[in-house]
């Protein structure tokens, strides 16, 4: 009456009582045994335990992870060249992953309870999650008879994402000169000049096609896109603005972050309580490189002249470059902090431009060159928030004096040459700073108002004060809130740009 599946185990066969207490036999040789308790050494990584801690230096993040890996018996380090570790990048020229090669700055050991080890390494990079690290043959020998420890690699399970990593292996370098300047990269050529004046027919479709794409991405609503486009054919808008291009350029920063310029424009809000008298293409004061904001003597009106030359550029290129103008209000001289910030608003604009339409990144115009060029630099910046992209020193491969960079002395322009007079330009502010500087400007704090205030608040920080310093490490410290890794891995791929 049992179940189908059960069936009785058969005895187990008989054997002498003798074989199951017999001793084992001596060793032939008492070197026998001594092998056989060095095979037993294996000294092996515990990968689950393997912790990571990105360093710091005065209180900022520093390009650097200490990695600390568990073995399982004591070792001690033979050759330290043969610990490698990797990561893998994304590579924005090529869309694909990039193995990158973390180099080991220092590789010690500790002993830990239960004869086991500590192995902790200092990288020149920050760690990657995933990133592999390896033991080669000769890397590490046992404590206890000097036997060399096999051969290993090991995962780190913890570290940057992919696109943090990339980051933090940056210098950015550039594949394609064309889109930069000439003044920076020798081997680029001479940008085209593009003064030939644009007409409504040429413009107004394109603008209009700029809109829309703003409302596809979910930058703008259908009703902020319908007010730019009842603004494009204002009286006032028209009459102060006459140049189409121009017009557009204005009110295309819908979105942006410096989107408070059209109202600063076009009615009083701005430091003299009334509208610009005048924004468009006109003779310049001697020594403006691009454009000139002031305040006209005959009515204590606001104008903003731009060099002809620059008639026929992308309005897109021309919104940044109004970004930067409309925040000069008044008849005070701007320091050389007001320039650069002017700069930070404009560059940011037109990354938010490109990211909408690249192709006026394309064009290899002088306003588009020296924008890229500009560009480059805030994508290889970043002090604060490193590895987020900012405006100060950042700690990128090729600033570091560490011996293990090869290429260190190329700044946030990898690749570039002639060297500059003064040192490489090691971060975006350094880069504008020393611009203004050249051209005489003067370092000094000047009065703030409600535009830059507003332009501030899109970072998420509520500023009101002057035009200084306190403004670039306010907007190094908050540049991912407008700026995001991602976005900023977009117009690296945008720039056709690769991870060095």
């Amino acid at each position: 009456m049992f179940s189908s599946w059960f069936r009785r185990r058969p005895a187990a066969a008989s054997r002498p009582a003798t074989a199951a207490v017999a001793a084992a036999p001596p060793p032939a040789h008492p070197h026998v045994e001594q092998l056989e308790r060095r095979e037993l050494l294996a000294a092996v990584a515990t990968e689950s335990k393997i912790k990571v801690d990105h360093r710091f230096a005065d209180g900022l993040p520093r390009n650097q992870s200490e990695i600390r890996i568990p073995f399982s018996e004591r070792v001690r380090i033979a050759d330290a060249d043969q610990i490698q570790v990797r990561g893998y990048a994304w590579d924005p020229d090529t869309e694909i992953q990039k193995k990158v090669v973390l180099h080991v700055v220092s590789a010690t050991v500790s002993d830990q309870p239960n004869n086991t080890s500590l192995v902790t390494l200092i990288t020149d990079r920050m760690m990657r999650k995933g990133g592999r690290i390896m033991f080669l043959a000769g890397a590490l020998e046992h404590v206890a008879d000097d036997t060399a420890v096999a051969a290993q690699t090991v995962r780190s399970p913890r570290g940057l994402n992919r696109e943090d990593f990339t980051l933090a292996s940056r210098a950015f370098k550039p594949t394609d000169l064309s889109k930069f300047d000439d003044a920076i990269y020798s081997g680029a050529p001479s940008p085209d000049t593009a003064s030939t004046v644009r007409t409504e027919a040429q413009v107004e479709p394109a603008f209009f096609a700029f809109l829309e794409e703003k409302v596809s991405r979910g930058l703008i609503t259908d009703a902020e896109r319908d007010e730019a486009v009842t603004l494009w054919d204002n009286s006032r808008a028209r009459s102060i603005i006459t140049d189409h291009n121009m017009r557009a350029a204005l009110l295309s920063l819908v979105g942006t972050v410096s989107e408070q310029a059209i109202n600063a424009v076009l009615s009083d809000q701005n430091a003299t309580d009334a509208p610009y008298t005048f924004v468009g293409f006109a003779s310049v004061p001697s020594g403006t490189v691009i454009a000139d904001a002031d305040i006209r003597e005959s009515d204590g009106r606001l104008r903003i002249r731009f060099h002809p030359d620059y008639a026929g550029e992308p309005f897109q290129a021309l919104s940044a470059v109004l970004a930067h103008e409309v925040l000069h209000q008044d008849t005070d001289e701007g320091g050389v902090e007001e320039e650069v910030i002017g700069n930070a608003f404009e560059n940011v604009v037109w990354a938010q431009q490109i990211d909408v339409d690249a192709d006026p990144s394309n064009t290899g115009t002088r306003l588009v060159a020296h924008l890229n060029t500009e560009l480059l630099a805030l994508l290889n910046s970043g002090r604060t928030e490193f590895p987020k992209v900012g405006l100060l020193t950042p700690w990128i491969a090729s600033n570091q004096r560490d011996a293990a960079i090869k290429h260190y002395g190329q700044g946030v322009f990898f690749g570039s040459s002639p060297r500059p007079s003064g040192g490489i330009y090691t971060s975006w502010e350094n880069f504008l700073r020393r611009q203004y500087l050249a051209r005489g400007g003067i370092s000094k704090s000047s009065a703030g108002n409600n535009t830059l205030n507003i332009y501030m608040d899109q970072f998420g920080v509520d500023y009101s004060g002057r035009f200084n310093n306190t403004v670039l490490n306010l907007l190094d410290t908050n540049m991912d809130n407008v700026l995001s890794t991602s976005m900023a891995l977009r117009l690296a791929s945008i720039l056709d740009l690769t991870v060095t």
